[in-house]
């Protein structure tokens, strides 16, 4: 890749060349510009930028909007120079006489369906850049109605509720009264159009939508509906699009064929009491009872589908069996990886008691491990953590109060521990609306520690190599009787860590004042 000066260079010596095209002339312009001002910038928050920094920046997108601009007049018949200037109008608004929106419908009557356009618009239509989530659905259904299904267009609607979801706390938004009768009405269309066009079932795109759809069916526990999508797409389904939903998206499909299966008898409503949560006035003969209805249906139910669910639930309902009994709760890992669900990466079972997680080659993101168990607080959660060291390795790793989401960036609440790779500093919670970590001495921490979080149905309290840390409480803090171990959900990176001896037990002494 051609550093600034090359590009500043090549860029002098296509303005000798004699007749050459000016629309590739701006074009080359405008990038050079636009990158050069991005690598000044640098890609932290707004509030992290320095004030000269930002002078160079805003020059820079002042200068690659010229020349977009000048491109965009010399060939207003194709899209791209339209759909760039949408970027540029969103970071540069203040400099700009149009607005992203403008920008967006001139690239579409160049193309229709150019994609670049649609996800830069689709960008700055979200809340750190000013836009909402309203906004962001009003959009979708505005592509929705289209109903060109021969083109990517319709679907944007479904890539920005997977935006919204993964905003929204624990993905409510697939279930919200808004969003249900715009999604209804999206796949009654779909699926009248697929019935016209039987050849685009066969297709990746209808795999994905089909499998979205299902997932969503399986959130509202309409199973024998998610079940009949399922097997419309002959085992192909998408687990990518069920996660989106679920994070486990191998258990939820298990849950489908298992809570539809003829031979389920009881299992639905043992579901319902015992599979999302764990109520602090649940009884261990209770949970007794359900844990006989699931090795009865585990001797009835012969899909194959179904396994998968079975033994998690006989797992799940087990160790809430030994943590209503006070006693710590050994949370063992099996070979192959079912009990427990690894998002953003891959796990390797070293042994019961010990896996090795890596977001390898699954991408710049932070990774989560987490129990398909749910417990009710007050409880403590303790484990070994081991960041290993490599070509690449996460800075920051450490038990979560609650499994981790794109809502924790935007002001999501819950409490965390993570060990501060580059010293021996532990970094506390989160806050509200902030991305800022509280940080705290203490020794020997660099590559492996010993955590303990004590969990409150509103507070948290976190020890680190048996050094309390002192963390600010937030009163908006709510357990959601799940917990997740990884690496930090602020700072993406690569990397691997090992995870071994998680305990859980239920605790007795108060929550803090």
């Amino acid at each position: 890749m051609l550093t600034d000066a090359e590009q500043l260079q090549l860029y002098r010596i296509m303005l000798k060349v004699e007749k050459l095209d000016p629309y590739l002339l701006h074009m080359f312009a405008s990038l050079y510009h636009y990158n050069t001002g991005w690598r000044a910038r640098g890609g932290g928050l707004a509030n992290s930028v320095s004030e000269e920094s930002w002078k160079v920046f805003q020059n820079h997108q002042s200068q690659a909007s010229l020349h977009y601009r000048k491109a965009w007049l010399v060939r207003p018949d194709l899209p791209d120079a339209a759909a760039a200037m949408i970027s540029i109008a969103n970071a540069n608004g203040d400099n700009e006489n149009w607005t992203p929106r403008n920008w967006f419908e001139l690239a579409c009557n160049a193309r229709f369906d150019y994609g670049i356009n649609y996800n830069s618009y689709m960008q700055s239509l979200q809340p750190r850049w000013g836009g909402s989530h309203e906004a962001m659905l009003q959009f979708g259904v505005e592509c929705a109605e289209t109903k060109a299904f021969e083109t990517p267009v319709p679907y944007y609607l479904i890539d920005l509720m997977r935006q919204i979801g993964e905003e929204t706390s624990n993905r409510e938004i697939w279930t919200d009264p808004v969003i249900e009768p715009v999604l209804t009405e999206f796949w009654s269309s779909m699926h009248t159009w697929g019935n016209d066009h039987p050849e685009v079932k066969r297709t990746t795109l209808w795999r994905r939508q089909v499998s979205l759809e299902a997932a969503i069916g399986i959130r509202k526990r309409l199973y024998k509906e998610a079940r009949t999508l399922l097997e419309s797409l002959e085992g192909q389904w998408d687990l990518a699009a069920i996660r989106a939903v679920h994070d486990d998206p191998e258990f939820a499909v298990s849950i489908a064929f298992a809570l539809s299966d003829p031979a389920s008898g009881d299992l639905l409503k043992t579901e319902e009491q015992f599979g999302g949560k764990l109520s602090p006035r649940t009884k261990e003969s209770e949970l007794a009872k359900a844990l006989e209805i699931v090795r009865t249906a585990k001797l009835s139910i012969k899909t194959p589908q179904a396994e998968r669910y079975l033994r998690v639930r006989e797992f799940s309902l087990t160790k809430q069996q030994e943590f209503l009994r006070g006693v710590w709760v050994e949370m063992e890992f099996d070979n192959p990886l079912t009990t427990w669900a690894v998002v953003n990466g891959n796990a390797v079972v070293e042994s019961s008691e010990s896996i090795r997680i890596s977001s390898y080659p699954a991408g710049w993101l932070p990774i989560q491990a987490f129990p398909n168990v749910a417990f009710a607080p007050p409880f403590t959660v303790t484990a070994t953590i081991e960041r290993i060291e490599g070509p690449q390795s996460f800075e920051y790793f450490g038990i979560n109060a609650e499994p981790i989401s794109e809502a924790t960036k935007l002001g999501g609440v819950g409490g965390i521990a993570f060990v501060v790779g580059s010293s021996p500093t532990v970094a506390g919670t989160w806050l509200p609306g902030r991305q800022e970590e509280e940080r705290f001495p203490v020794a020997d921490v660099a590559n492996r520690a010993e955590f303990q979080i004590d969990v409150w149905a509103t507070k948290y309290k976190m020890t680190v190599n048996g050094t309390p840390i002192p963390v600010v409480q937030t009163d908006r803090f709510r357990s959601n009787g799940r917990f997740s171990i990884g690496s930090n959900p602020f700072v993406a990176g690569r990397g691997a860590l090992r995870v071994s001896k998680v305990r859980i037990r239920k605790l007795v002494e108060p929550a803090p004042k």
